[in-house]
């Protein structure tokens, strides 16, 4: 089966609201077999409106409608499936009291409005809400399911997860897709894809790879479709072991994992605590490391020494290192582990300095120079990246960076 996902509001097409809902929808409908054929942005016009339903019930098993259901009049959402189906709109009483009850419960008195919030369809099959005021609605088309939802995500997510995603699953037609996501850190697209070119070559038709590059990542997506999931699984997990042999310890997760939860795990794993000295980051790091639940278990804290007087005094680095190489430099960065190891006690400690942009770069060290280094009592390693001349990306490039010297740092020190 495939799916059509129509998102509707002129806040959405002049970029004033991120489409949220559409990425959440179509990683929702992949995990259950269903191919997303195409997600569209139309306005808050009743007759785009008819019209992308007709083109979309016409190439589509499923067409999931989002927003444009609130009780406003830029919300017209219901009156333009009304007209496609050719329909009537007919007052609600069921629903009219479960909105009543929800304000009654936020302490909050109904308007007029809500009265006229609660038309729809006469057709109407509706999917609860408990997270706001407009139920979803499904419709069959001839050979097409419509499910309509609002656009706020939580209320979205809330109804296809409790009956939206079982309405889908009830018109299974027998063909599965099966999907498995293999994580890489340090390397580029290119430079990945032609490593193991010659195994995606030999790839069947029926298994398809695509490359998903982030800053220092690249997700590579496998997805196979049939009906035998045994054997589709068998096939599929042959390719991703081959890849993941290929590509060693540039692989360091799977699905949604993500880099500062893998590397919580291996501290965890080892009975290792760690710290950070940032400079260039300004706490970026420590905040990607925090985020993981349970990361007190291992992360001791952050000495963000931005100033070179703060090197200094806080973190032991010498005056002679700073005037002689400057605060973005290996020597710096070295200096940096060993009084932040002294001054926390922490097992490794991870050092940041660079220059973020859009000022400060030179020849030598133009914009996006990073030098980072990990280290423990024994031994400490450093190496320099250049970045781009993107303040906020050189800052997330630098930890993201970081994280995985101190992911390569632990699989290959203890």
């Amino acid at each position: 089966m495939n799916a059509h996902i129509i998102a509707i509001g002129d806040e959405l097409l002049i970029g004033q609201v991120i489409n949220t809902n559409a990425a959440w929808l179509g990683e929702k409908l992949t995990e259950i077999g269903i191919h997303v054929d195409k997600m569209l942005v139309i306005p808050d016009e009743e007759t785009a409106i008819v019209d992308q339903l007709e083109k979309s019930c016409a190439e589509a098993s499923i067409v999931i409608v989002s927003g444009g259901l609130g009780p406003t009049k830029d919300d017209i959402t219901k009156t333009g499936i009304c007209r496609f189906l050719g329909s009537s709109m007919v007052f609600n009483e069921d629903v009219y009291q479960l909105i009543l009850n929800y304000l009654k419960r936020q302490g909050r008195e109904p308007n007029p409005l809500i009265r006229e919030h609660c038309y729809f369809p006469k057709e109407t099959v509706f999917l609860k809400n408990n997270m706001g005021t407009a139920p979803g609605m499904a419709y069959r088309y001839k050979d097409a399911l419509i499910i309509s939802v609002p656009g706020v995500p939580y209320e979205m997510r809330f109804i296809m997860e409790n009956e939206g995603i079982e309405l889908i699953k009830a018109l299974d037609d027998g063909q599965i897709i099966l999907s498995k996501t293999i994580l890489t850190a340090g390397e580029f697209e290119a430079r990945l894809a032609h490593r193991i070119q010659d195994i995606t070559d030999a790839m069947p038709a029926h298994i398809s790879i695509a490359f998903l590059p982030n800053i220092n990542q690249v997700r590579l997506r496998l997805t196979i479709r049939g009906t035998d999931q045994v054997s589709m699984e068998k096939k599929l997990n042959e390719f991703v072991n081959r890849i993941e042999e290929r590509l060693g310890n540039q692989v360091f997760g799977h699905g949604k994992e993500s880099l500062s939860e893998v590397v919580g795990k291996l501290l965890v794993k080892n009975d290792l605590t760690m710290s950070t000295a940032e400079s260039c980051t300004g706490g970026f790091l420590a905040h990607k490391i925090t985020e993981i639940p349970g990361s007190s278990a291992y992360y001791c804290g952050s000495i963000i020494s931005y100033s070179n007087e703060l090197k200094m005094n806080l973190l032991d680095v010498k005056r002679e290192t700073l005037e002689s190489v400057g605060a973005v430099s290996e020597e710096t960065v070295c200096e940096m582990v060993a009084g932040l190891l002294e001054k926390t006690g922490t097992d490794i400690a991870v050092a940041v300095s660079g220059i973020a942009g859009p000022d400060g770069g030179t020849a030598e060290k133009p914009v996006g120079t990073i030098w980072l280094a990990c280290g423990n009592r024994e031994k400490t390693v450093a190496k320099k990246i250049i970045l781009a001349k993107d303040r906020l990306k050189n800052i997330e490039g630098a930890a993201m960076h970081a994280l995985d010297m101190l992911r390569h740092f632990i699989l290959s020190e203890y």
